[in-house]
């Protein structure tokens, strides 16, 4: 059994360059308002796979799961022109990620009976709130820039050998975070 899923996944809120922003009254003394940039993303994968080996003469089974994930979330407000703003001004990224990854491999018996399982999980997440340069930045409230990532990686790779002549399993779990 050979499991494998390749995500690459990019979420991005942006001001853009040179960008004039009022919300409210130019004076900061009517009509309130905030701004917010916000740049959210909620991620769940499972991924199982088994092997299963069973012999009166001779019985083979391999599992092999693969995922690679590479992930952005990022709120931007870079070089900005003049922004006004009556109320609160908020840059936000938020990431969270829940990743489940599950090997299984049995191997029985009765003149031999082999079975392995590989899992294999390779994770870059990047969660980013900039608020860059501006012109002018006036806020009548707070001025908040606020980055949160929140990740749950199960990787799990097991495997269970009966014997009575020969009965064997291999197990390898390999785990790249960055």
């Amino acid at each position: 059994t050979i499991s494998t899923l390749v995500v690459t996944n990019q979420v991005k809120a942006e001001l853009g360059e040179g960008v004039t922003v009022t919300v409210g009254s130019e004076t900061l003394t009517d009509e309130a308002g905030d701004l917010t940039v916000d740049a959210d993303d909620d991620t769940h994968i499972f991924l199982f796979a088994g092997a299963l080996a069973v012999s009166t003469s001779t019985g083979a089974g391999a599992t092999i799961v693969a995922m690679v994930i590479n992930k952005q979330v990022e709120a931007l407000a870079e070089k900005l022109g003049t922004v006004t703003v009556n109320g609160n001004v908020t840059v936000s990224a938020n990431s969270v990620d829940k990743v489940y990854l599950l090997a299984l491999a049995f191997a029985g018996g009765g003149n031999m009976g082999i079975a392995g399982d590989v899992n294999v999980l390779v994770f870059q997440s990047t969660t980013k709130a900039l608020l860059g340069t501006a012109s002018t930045l006036k806020a009548s409230g707070k001025v908040d820039v606020l980055a949160n990532a929140d990740s749950t990686l199960v990787h799990i790779g097991a495997g269970v050998a009966v014997g009575g002549s020969t009965g064997a399993v291999a197990v390898a779990v390999v785990t790249y975070f960055y």
